[in-house]
């Protein structure tokens, strides 16, 4: 476990960076912020550059290039876009500071006359009364557990016991507990825990770790109150590998006690003794999902089947194979029609076994959504998952995913932000916000949205198809090929990649390119499955409509899951008087509107 707990500020009057990004989350968090993408991608993108040691080099062009994407040709003389911003951004930081971060401990500033920011510590405001009716909301974050087994292959069980105790503290409904994707970024990281308590915006810290030894698991916790620093907890358990279920949920309790979380802790339910074999291979097939590649996802659904051949009546094996199923159709690796029902057999399963198991009711919700096209029945499965899980960032997330798809994308946007919210520092969530902004053809905020998740990581492959869609409805081609190439450098295999690539080329008349990548399309669809929706969208560059609604109807008759874009989609704005087109999309009786932006 972690002892290097105190913080490293060198100077009264230096900010540590992660100080720094913690308060930059907590501000774009803000309600503040949240209403306008653009100048917090400006905040965003100054703040990291001053981070980085490169605060001297903004200058209007730099910024014009790296966060507006206008490479070419830009004179701050005539076009005065970064000045107007960056005043703006500095009546937005005023604002800020004089009502939600009244109480904040750092300050950010970007001085007139330049475009570096500043850091500055402020004196920390006054404890509220003792007589102030309402406390605020515990937050805790649960770190990675380590894992002190003399065995490498056992990280899959410390990572699963992690998820284990953020599934149980999850249910006490006083609490916010931060999901596993933020959390997980601080594997192996050593840094102190009053920082990374900064940086998620919690007020507690759960740590641990877990040794396995044949059938039996020791888990030991501590459990530490991040400002001030103050240990608060700690136990060791030892038990059979069946009764690590009721481990996790004496460790939820204890910790509810800690912080006297009272009314809700009986929420937390005891469970029974599980077989060990069908829970290893549980834990197995959700570590190999959650690396998302198409063999890992197969492997997934081998562990998943094996946890079910142990143990017949475990519910959760279930629901993970649902939602693996799901995932392999929705990732055109199989077809939905073959993934689909089976996704709805296993959820239906894992319900007739446990009706109040939030992740079965979010798969049959997705079945319903992406296979059915049930749209009313679809609303009311995710409304039901989320009762049961409210703080689920995968279920808010997913729900503003349909929304956004039925074209409700101001509901969309705010089920997005409250997918952030639980999971700060999932770049998937923000990628989907991007899509969100897309879809309502707000194409100038998307792209600078996505452009400064892609500057946060490089290796998102959505932001980089998210980005290079939004620049081709600018018709800023060339840079839609960028991102487009980018996407397929990272997964050469995509199939989205390279038909979006495809159809880039030949709207930039680069008719060679584009037959080139077409034939390996082609190519592809000879070695495996390749989804209709993919041909559609080359053939759309070629401007062969009806070749493309050909396709559309094919991945129609397959129960392609892009289909239910199509009332939003802008990339098919060309088609909308199409006769064809129409047609096809009367019939999947969409909800309305579909195609008219609400933000």
């Amino acid at each position: 476990m972690r002892t290097d707990s105190k913080p490293d500020i060198p100077s009264r009057n230096r900010v540590s960076d992660s100080v720094v990004r913690s308060q930059l989350a907590r501000m774009l968090a803000s309600e503040i912020f949240s209403r306008s993408a653009r100048l917090s991608a400006f905040l965003r993108f100054v703040v990291e550059e001053n981070l980085k040691g490169r605060g001297d080099c903004l200058k209007e062009t730099v910024i014009a290039s790296e966060l507006y994407g206008k490479r070419f040709g830009f004179d701050p003389a005539n076009d005065p876009a970064v000045r107007v911003d960056a005043r703006r951004l500095r009546d937005r930081l005023r604002e800020y500071y004089e009502s939600e971060g009244a109480a904040d401990s750092i300050r950010i500033e970007i001085p007139k006359g330049g475009y570096a920011a500043r850091f500055l510590p402020l004196s920390p405001a006054a404890p509220p009364a003792k007589s102030t009716p309402e406390e605020p909301v515990p937050g805790i974050a649960v770190l990675p557990f380590e894992n002190f087994s003399n065995d490498a292959a056992q990280e899959y069980l410390a990572d699963g016991l992690t998820d284990g105790i953020i599934t149980e503290l999850a249910k006490l409904g006083a609490l916010r507990v931060i999901s596993r994707t933020s959390v997980m970024l601080y594997k192996r990281l050593r840094k102190p825990l009053q920082e990374i308590a900064w940086e998620l915006g919690v007020t507690h810290i759960l740590e641990g770790s877990v040794i396995r030894c044949a059938g039996r698991v020791r888990i030991t916790c501590q459990f530490v109150q991040a400002h001030p620093e103050r240990h608060l907890w700690a136990e060791s358990y030892e038990r059979e590998l069946h009764d690590v279920l009721k481990v996790l949920a004496e460790i939820a309790l204890a910790v509810a006690k800690q912080i006297r979380v009272v009314s809700t802790a009986p929420e937390v339910q005891t469970r029974c003794a599980i077989n060990p074999l069908a829970y290893e291979s549980y834990l197995k097939g959700r570590y190999h999902c959650r690396l998302s590649t198409p063999q890992d996802l197969r492997r997934g659904v081998e562990c998943f089947q094996e946890a079910l051949a142990q143990d017949p009546a475990y519910a959760p094996a279930y629901a993970g194979l649902a939602e693996a199923w799901l995932w392999l159709g929705d990732r055109g690796v199989v077809p939905t029609s073959a993934s689909h029902p089976k996704a709805r057999a296993t959820a239906q399963r894992a319900l007739e076994l446990d009706p109040n198991l939030a992740e079965a009711w979010n798969a049959l919700a997705g079945v319903a959504a992406w296979h059915d096209w049930d749209w009313e029945q679809a609303d009311s499965l995710f409304s039901r998952a989320l009762d049961l899980n409210p703080r689920c960032s995968t279920g808010h997330m997913q729900y503003g995913f349909f929304l956004g798809q039925t074209g409700r994308h101001k509901d969309a946007i705010l089920e997005n932000r409250l997918a952030h919210v639980q999971d700060p520092f999932s770049i998937l969530i923000e990628c989907y916000y991007g899509e969100h902004l897309y879809w309502a053809h707000r194409f100038e905020d998307a792209i600078e949205h996505l452009h400064a998740s892609i500057c946060l990581d490089r290796g998102s492959l959505m932001a980089h198809v998210y980005i290079g869609l939004a620049y081709a409805g600018l018709g800023r081609l060339f840079e839609a090929i960028e991102a487009f190439s980018a996407a397929r450098r990272l997964a050469p295999r995509f199939p989205y990649a390279l038909s979006l690539l495809a159809y880039a080329h030949a709207r930039a008349n680069q008719r060679d390119k584009a037959m080139e990548r077409r034939g390996e399309l082609e190519a592809l669809a000879t070695r495996g499955y390749m989804p209709a929706f993919c041909f559609a969208s080359a053939a759309l560059g070629f401007n062969e409509h009806d070749r493309a609604v050909e396709f559309l109807e094919k991945a129609y008759e397959g129960k392609e899951r892009t289909v239910c874009l199509l009332g939003v989609e802008p990339f098919f704005d060309d088609l909308r008087r199409h006769a064809g087109f129409m047609n096809l999309v009367r019939r999947m009786n969409f909800p309305s509107p579909t195609s008219e932006p609400e933000c």
